[in-house]
């Protein structure tokens, strides 16, 4: 379990190399408003993801095990392409898609999500050296291609930006239906009530909660850029990248955990598994942390460029938040997984209640540093709420979650 645990995050701490890279390359080449209109091209795909998951997202980890699968893939696939097109159209009716974006962000947006229902769909199968191959294909591509435009051929524009972004699209979506369909036998009957009825049911929740936990992450991006402009999305952006780079290891750990909590049925073993992750993944994080905080300031300005001096300052009052965040993410993945994500929703929604309160307080007055600290306080009070609800239900102490002597004998003994 850990041992997998480890190759996830190595494989995920390669992605966030890659995609670190990548901001740094489009950074340097395009600026701060060059990364303000990708990043909310970005934040717009996102959306989109999080509203085509209501079928086809993390629900399928749940459900696959318990239904038929080439079923539920092509009610997903379906779902997808009705999703993409018509809230890809909602968002430019309310303006928050540039109309040259439009068309990109509906064909970008159906490939990528046939990846994402894909890659769930092996991670339900437990086939986790299918879903790590999977991850790291577009983030390399990308790359690779920036490389070659913007460096080799000395040609910086986001309609290259574009060019690499669709390479790695559809050479990931067609690796990942080699492999799925390898293993799977294609159908294309199956019965939409049933299948959208339990699909739905499962995947309404867990996108609910996934959708306000994502305006948590960035609802803060659109009041910058109303309030000041697209420079400062672009460097906030930047600066909150690197704060939640650190939450490659929260996450790496928990989509193992979820993998395994959604194919077990003893309660008791998935609860001492869930304190067990998190005590590993506060250790490590807290030691990431420390590192990124000690990092000097002119390694930012050097790595991307003056417009982005100001990341070391934001990095204090991101800080916090990320760290407690951890908690969050791993209690939310055990009851997903439980079949129960409505405890979710409650951290996401309580999450949310303060970034609407606090960003539309602190952004107008402290600009960068309000979003920064919008963003912590958010984090830490869907992640107390979490922890109240679980020490509760389990009968636990917040002393569970601290690492003691015990915990690293465990640890060498069962690794």
């Amino acid at each position: 379990m850990f041992r997998k645990s480890f190759y996830t995050f190595f494989n995920r701490f390669f992605i966030a190399v890659l995609n670190f890279l990548t901001i740094v390359i489009t950074a340097r080449y395009l600026g701060a408003e060059g990364r303000g209109i990708i990043s909310l091209f970005m934040l717009n795909l996102t959306i989109i993801f999080m509203i085509g998951s209501f079928i086809g997202g993390p629900g399928l980890v749940y459900l696959v095990p318990r239904h038929d699968a080439s079923q539920l893939l092509n009610a997903s696939y379906l779902w997808t392409i009705f999703t993409s097109v018509g809230v890809s159209l909602a968002l430019f009716v309310f303006n928050l898609v540039e109309g040259g974006l439009l068309l990109h962000l509906i064909l970008l947006s159906v490939i990528q999500s046939v990846v994402r229902i894909q890659t769930f769909y092996l991670l339900a199968k437990k086939r986790i050296k299918a879903y790590n191959f999977i991850s790291i294909i577009y983030p390399a591509v990308l790359f690779i291609l920036l490389v070659y435009f913007f460096i080799v051929r000395g040609h910086a524009t986001l309609g290259e930006f574009f060019i690499a972004f669709y390479a790695g699209s559809v050479i990931t979506m067609f690796i990942s239906t080699v492999l799925v369909y390898k293993s799977l036998t294609a159908s294309f009957t199956f019965d939409l009530k049933e299948i959208f009825s339990h699909a739905f049911k499962l995947g309404f929740v867990i996108q609910c909660a996934n959708i306000l936990q994502l305006l948590n992450y960035r609802f803060s991006f659109f009041l910058l850029d109303h309030y000041f402009g697209k420079n400062e999305v672009g460097i906030y952006s930047t600066a909150g990248s690197i704060a939640e780079s650190v939450l490659i290891i929260a996450n790496s750990f928990a989509v193992i955990q979820y993998s395994q909590i959604a194919n077990s049925k003893i309660d008791k073993e998935n609860t001492k598994l869930t304190v067990r992750i998190s005590k590993v993944v506060l250790l490590l994080t807290i030691l990431a942390t420390a590192m990124l905080l000690l990092l000097p300031q002119n390694i930012f300005t050097l790595i991307f460029g003056n417009d982005f001096k100001e990341i070391k300052n934001l990095l204090p009052y991101l800080a916090p938040g990320i760290l407690l965040f951890i908690f969050s993410i791993t209690i939310s993945h055990y009851y997903s997984g439980s079949g129960n994500p409505k405890i979710g929703l409650m951290g996401s929604a309580a999450g949310f209640i303060v970034t609407l309160i606090a960003g539309l307080t602190l952004i107008p007055q402290y600009n960068l540093k309000g979003a920064a600290l919008t963003s912590s306080l958010s984090y830490i009070t869907s992640s107390l709420l979490l922890l109240f609800i679980f020490t509760r239900q389990k009968k636990l102490s917040l002393f569970s979650f601290i690492p003691d002597r015990k915990f690293f004998t465990d640890i060498k003994k069962h690794p």
